[in-house]
């Protein structure tokens, strides 16, 4: 399932037809908004409106979710009206909820009206359904409707667990975290796959809040001279570091190190892991003809040896089968990326509709893997991990504040570090 807010368009009409059959004064699809549509609503200066469908892009769903309609007035240009329809088979109250941040996020970024004040005219059922998610200030009533008071502000934790944020992909690496900081992200794990890398990020963890490294040599950069007492000495020296990463096993390429090797150097730092009490973040890719999985075999042996030692999947992306093992298992968490944003990747929104929320994280694995819509976008930031929260939220029915406070205490669980919230940027 992959709920997104779109532009109606004439490819709609027969779903929207079907759905709001039996639905008085509702706009004709792709119309021009007219104010005896709106019959408890008073409408003196129209001027802008934008209409949005919820649509179902994988179309498990045949029917439209939702039609939303929002009008801003003429001459005061803070004021807007709200016109929202829920198909009766979805859950009205958690859709009004999720549909209001969705309004939110679009007079925050698409109108540029952050930190500011308006007023908006919604149907009082509405409102009633909202009001203990968000911060009105009742002004009047009229007939069915309700004049607000709302200030707009972004109120999500955003966090992003796998990142790459070396010279070698962005020129300003302390400007790029303070970007994305700024940009409400405000929790990032910075991820070393060589020994340069583990140098450089330790370098960079007080250039903002709420920065920690994950240190550890990728299996496509191990060695046969790898010492990795130097990397335990890192490990001991650096109280935030939270954890070996990313580490694994990787024979998708021809040139990759031996399995033997890989193996060996794998265990090597998962016993660090276990020695300093830190979580792993696993690197594993099969050989694209290995239809057997034989890497995520070996895998299940290992967090078996190593009960005591929590495992992160890093961009997980096998399939349900897979997932259901490892799902089971106390110390085994999943961290999905931009991935799960792509259109064919059903696969992974099928598992995230059946995971347990507390065995979710999110990461960009910036600089690689850019979220629809910007898939083409190179180098990859951690600010657009915005977009998984939002695919996420409307997958579990929960709304996007609630999901990063969720998620906050996920990474705070499985790393053991503490995030402080900042409400100042």
């Amino acid at each position: 399932m992959n709920w997104q807010f779109v532009k109606p368009t004439p490819k709609y009409q027969n779903k929207y037809h079907l759905s709001y059959k039996n639905e008085a004064n509702l706009f004709p699809l792709v119309s021009k908004s007219t104010k005896d549509s709106f019959k408890i609503f008073t409408l003196e200066n129209q001027e802008n409106f934008w209409e949005f469908l919820l649509v179902d892009e994988d179309d498990d769903f045949l029917e439209i979710g939702l039609y939303l309609n929002i009008i801003q007035d003429s001459i005061k240009t803070n004021f807007f009206t709200i016109d929202l329809r829920i198909n009766s088979l979805l859950n009205e109250e958690k859709w009004s909820i999720l549909t209001f941040e969705f309004i939110q996020d679009f007079f925050i970024n698409t109108l540029n009206l952050k930190n500011k004040f308006i007023e908006i005219q919604l149907e009082e059922k509405k409102y009633n359904l909202v009001k203990k998610s968000f911060i009105f200030k009742e002004i009047s009533k009229q007939n069915e409707a309700i004049l607000l008071h709302f200030y707009l502000e972004e109120n999500y934790f955003f966090s992003d667990v796998h990142t790459h944020p070396f010279k070698e992909y962005y020129k300003e690496p302390k400007q790029e975290l303070e970007f994305n900081y700024k940009n409400n992200i405000k929790a990032m794990l910075l991820v070393g796959t060589s020994w340069e890398d583990n140098q450089e990020i330790i370098s960079y963890l007080d250039y903002v809040p709420n920065l920690f490294a994950l240190v550890g040599i990728h299996p496509n950069n191990i060695t046969n001279e790898d010492n990795f007492q130097l990397l335990e000495e890192i490990v001991a020296k650096n109280s935030k570091v939270a954890g070996i990463g990313e580490v694994g096993l990787d024979l998708y390429y021809d040139q990759s190190p031996s399995f033997e090797l890989q193996l060996k150097c794998f265990i090597k730092q998962v016993k660090i892991a276990q020695k300093y009490n830190k979580t792993v973040m696993l690197h594993i890719r099969d050989n694209a003809n290995d239809k057997n999985f034989f890497l995520f075999n070996t895998i299940k042996q290992v967090v078996s040896d190593f009960l005591d030692v929590k495992f992160v999947f890093h961009n997980f992306s096998a399939n349900f089968e897979i997932y259901q093992y490892f799902a089971q298992l106390k110390n085994v968490f999943f961290s999905f990326s931009g991935v799960i944003t792509y259109k064919k990747n059903q696969e992974a929104r099928k598992i995230l509709k059946h995971i347990d929320l507390e065995k979710i994280v999110l990461e960009t694995d910036a600089p690689y893997l850019s979220p629809e819509p910007k898939r083409s976008l190179w180098p990859n930031h951690s600010f657009c991990i915005k977009q998984s929260f939002y695919l996420l939220s409307r997958i579990k029915e929960i709304s996007l504040h609630s999901l990063t406070q969720q998620v906050k205490k996920n990474i705070e669980g499985i790393f053991n570090i503490k995030l402080y919230e900042d409400h100042s940027s």
